[in-house]
């Protein structure tokens, strides 16, 4: 299985969108991967913040009336269908990839129509396995991999993204946080969990390792990280502080440093 393209989305707050222009350069031309972020809002407004489409594919879409934030990350599932002969990776815009070990190393054996899920393990607790997501408990939205053929498979998707969301929607998705926060990560693990070719579906509980090689902003701090470790490959990410020019001398010194892949 190899990569060929990540979905990302946003609206139109900066906490998000500031991230879109370093991002897709660094996608693209450190690891041969193409970025298409999917943004809540009209194409003057994304011109008008100063994004760029020059490494990436952009797709414009409008918030749904009376539908919580949970509508943006479906997105990143949804919009997997209009690639059905690629393989995508689903991630947050505020995940800065630093190396290939996600991204590539521990996947590059599985069949290319096979789905991947690479953290089933991620709301794992101790004593607790409603949140197991092999018992029918949940998992994060980033890093699911597919072809988009093989979502629109499994999720068999509605023709537009605002009957997607009405449909999900309208099942009352159980989440961890038991209101509509998550939605998104409980539908996709319950479906999953349901699938009748669940042996498509390879699950890795590598969260023990996404914490340990991560750069951990929580979202506002900027910690020190080890410049020899990022140069050979150690770190998977960096879960960014933000937004963007909240940090701007940090996070422009961590892209800058990212090494090339390709």
């Amino acid at each position: 299985m190899k990569i060929d393209r990540v979905i990302l989305t946003s609206n139109t707050d900066k906490t998000y969108y500031e991230f879109w222009n370093q991002l897709s350069y660094t996608y693209k031309e450190k690891f041969g991967i193409t970025p298409t972020l999917v943004f809540f809002g009209t194409e003057e407004e994304f011109n008008n913040l100063g994004l760029s489409k020059e490494y990436g594919d952009v797709f414009f879409e409008q918030s749904i009336h009376d539908v919580s934030n949970w509508q943006y990350t479906w997105a990143l599932f949804y919009y997997t269908k209009f690639f059905p002969n690629e393989t995508c990776i689903l991630m947050g815009i505020d995940q800065i990839p630093l190396g290939t070990y996600f991204l590539k190393d521990i996947i590059k054996d599985v069949d290319e129509n096979d789905y991947v899920m690479l953290t089933d393990d991620h709301y794992v607790k101790t004593n607790q396995t409603e949140y197991d997501w092999s018992l029918g408990g949940f998992s994060p939205s980033a890093y699911h991999i597919s072809k988009g053929s093989v979502f629109n498979e499994i999720y068999k998707f509605e023709d537009s993204f605002n009957s997607e969301i009405l449909k999900i929607k309208n099942l009352n998705v159980k989440t961890m946080w038991k209101n509509e926060w998550g939605t998104d990560e409980g539908y996709s693990s319950s479906v999953l969990y349901n699938y009748d070719k669940k042996e498509i579906v390879k699950s890795f509980s590598k969260s023990e390792e996404l914490v340990e090689r991560r750069i951990e902003c929580l979202r506002f701090y900027e910690p020190n990280y080890d410049f020899n470790r990022l140069q050979n490959n150690y770190y998977i990410e960096c879960h960014s502080c933000r937004p963007y020019s909240d940090h701007k001398n940090y996070l422009d010194t961590l892209f800058k440093n990212i090494p090339k892949f390709i």
